[in-house]
C-alpha cells in the first residue's frame, strides 16, 4: 500500500521535477557564457588589447570555426601588430557535454571587445538565447555595443516586469 501511494505521488511529481532540471540547465547555461563574456571583456580593458568571445560546436581552441548556435565558448586574445590573428586562448568552456539538451542561438558567433571594453566588431546590440525543450522558460543575454550586459527573460517587457527583456 506504501508503495503504491510512493509511486502515485512520484508519477505525478516527475512531470514538475523534469520541468525544474531543465530551468536550472537554462539559468546554468546562460550564467556560464555570461561569465566568458564578463572575462573576454575585463581581459581586453586589462590587456590593452583586443580580445574575442567565441561560440563554436568544435573543442574551443585558438582560430577553431564559430558558429551561431555553438554550445562552447572561448575566449582568445588578438595580436597586437596583425588584429586579424589570434595570438592565444585564454579560457574555454564545452558545454555539449554538462547540458547537451540546451539550445542557443545568437545573432553573432563573436563578440571583440576593445581596451575600453566596448565591442568592435558588430554595429548592434549581441543577442545569445538560451533554451530547452522541456521548460517553457528561455533566458537571453543582451551584449550592448557600450559592453554594457543583461540576462533578461525575452517573453516579458522590460517595462512590465524587472527581468524582462
Amino acid at each position: 500500500m506504501v508503495v503504491a501511494i510512493v509511486g502515485i505521488l512520484s508519477a505525478f511529481s516527475m512531470p514538475a521535477f523534469n520541468a525544474w532540471i531543465a530551468e536550472s540547465q537554462v539559468k546554468a547555461a546562460s550564467e556560464q557564457y555570461m561569465s566568458g563574456i564578463r572575462l573576454a571583456q575585463a581581459e581586453a580593458v586589462k590587456s590593452g588589447q583586443r580580445v574575442q568571445f567565441f561560440l563554436t560546436d568544435a573543442t574551443p581552441a585558438a582560430g577553431v570555426a564559430t558558429n551561431l548556435a555553438g554550445k562552447n565558448w572561448g575566449v582568445q586574445s588578438l595580436e597586437v601588430l596583425n588584429p586579424n590573428q589570434v595570438d592565444e586562448l585564454l579560457q574555454s568552456s564545452v558545454l555539449t557535454g554538462q547540458y547537451p539538451l540546451v539550445s542557443v542561438g545568437a545573432n553573432t558567433a563573436v563578440l571583440t571587445f576593445n581596451s575600453i571594453g566596448r565591442i568592435t566588431n558588430i554595429g548592434q546590440n549581441a543577442e545569445i538565447n538560451v533554451s530547452h525543450p522541456q521548460s517553457d522558460d528561455r533566458l537571453r543575454i543582451n551584449v550592448s555595443t557600450t559592453g554594457a550586459m543583461r540576462l533578461c527573460d525575452p517573453d516579458k517587457t522590460r517595462s512590465s516586469s524587472p527581468d524582462g527583456c
